[in-house]
């Protein structure tokens, strides 16, 4: 069965703008910050993970002890400070490098540090061939590096979320026509005048429950780990954690997808049975299904939602009005679409296409 296709205006200037507002400032403000210290620790990982290349020699403790500052904030934030002496082809350095980048300043892990070089003790100093006074006492990768990479990923999350919303809204503006929101799965056996169409009902994507799922966990985890393994654990715990952290952002996005593969977020006109089937949708906890020959019409419903900044969100809603058992006629929101024209057309090839299988045209 052929169904009108609508053609659908350019997207609104004002849409644009709004778009291009939102991604320059917030987006854009948000992933700079975050993309500097995701460099950093990546910069820092790198240099702990060629470090652990290094030659080594022998060197000695000369100054060994804890420092206390304020963080500004009414906290102390402590520091250990190691100093060692060691050699390299008869030249004498000096430095104060446990390890590159970022340390813990929790009091736990900046005393054990200092506890582990007592002062006059002995160390395995690891240092640069091309440029000996660059050294560290701690080559590798270790659980503060993962740790840091933990802290970062909920940031990490809203950024590559933020991305997908903004790539989304613009290929929406920009297309010419709003075909892309009907594009009906026909099954049965047209032939006989059997029909079954499947049209996908817009819902989160399973990148985005990956994205969801990796950062809500890695935030709770920051947590936990912090105060039972402080911002050094053992690259067991931490471990553990990240297998824990992925393998439940990949299981539940496998899942989503595995939904929409079997089409259980599909809205589905069954000719044969003359039945709509409305999928799972916002608070339609279960699917729904209704008589074609009770069903009203089809209307484009505008929702309107405050958030906490006082800003109001209209959003276009296709909406079903059928006759219940009790002869009532009520409504029933099928789902949100992604703009107003695509919304329009959902609901314009719904009213064409049910009408014709209720046989009123």
């Amino acid at each position: 069965m052929a169904s009108r296709k609508p053609k659908r205006e350019s997207g609104s200037l004002a849409g644009m703008l709004g778009v291009g507002m939102f991604a320059v400032v917030w987006v854009g403000g948000w992933s700079a910050g975050t993309l500097f210290f995701d460099g950093f620790i990546a910069y820092f990982a790198y240099q702990q993970w060629r470090a652990d290349s290094y030659p080594a020699t022998t060197g000695t403790v000369v100054s060994s002890r804890l420092d206390s500052h304020s963080d500004g904030e009414g906290g102390t934030n402590y520091t250990a400070v190691i100093r060692y002496s060691y050699e390299v082809n008869g030249q004498v350095y000096e430095s104060d490098n446990v390890r590159y980048g970022m340390t813990s300043s929790m009091r736990n892990d900046a005393q054990r540090t200092v506890d582990a070089h007592p002062y006059e003790s002995s160390v395995t100093v690891y240092f640069n061939p091309s440029d000996p006074q660059d050294a560290v006492l701690q080559p590798g990768i270790s659980g503060s590096e993962l740790m840091m990479a933990l802290f970062l990923t909920p940031f990490n999350a809203i950024m590559f979320g933020a991305w997908v919303f903004v790539f989304n809204a613009v290929r929406n503006k920009l297309r010419s026509d709003a075909a892309h929101a009907v594009d009906p799965k026909r099954e049965g056996n047209p032939y006989r005048g059997e029909s079954v169409y499947r049209l996908r009902v817009p819902c989160v994507g399973p990148f985005t429950v990956g994205l969801a799922t990796a950062g809500a966990l890695a935030f709770v985890c920051t947590f936990l780990v912090g105060f039972t393994g402080g911002f050094d654990p053992s690259m067991a715990y931490i471990g553990t954690v990240w297998a824990v952290v992925l393998g439940a952002a990949f299981f539940f996005a496998g899942q989503r997808a595995l939904s929409i593969w079997r089409g259980e977020h599909d809205l589905v006109i069954d000719e044969p049975n003359g039945t709509l089937l409305l999928p799972k949708s916002g608070k339609r906890k279960q699917p729904m299904t209704v008589a074609l020959n009770d069903i009203v019409e089809f209307i484009l419903q505008i929702d309107r939602e405050t958030d906490s900044d006082g800003d109001t969100h209209k959003h276009p809603t296709p909406t079903m009005k059928y006759v219940d058992g009790n002869g009532k006629v009520k409504k029933e929101k099928i789902g949100r679409w992604s703009n107003r024209d695509a919304a329009e057309h959902v609901t314009a090839w719904l009213n064409e296409v049910c009408t014709v299988e209720r046989g009123l045209v």
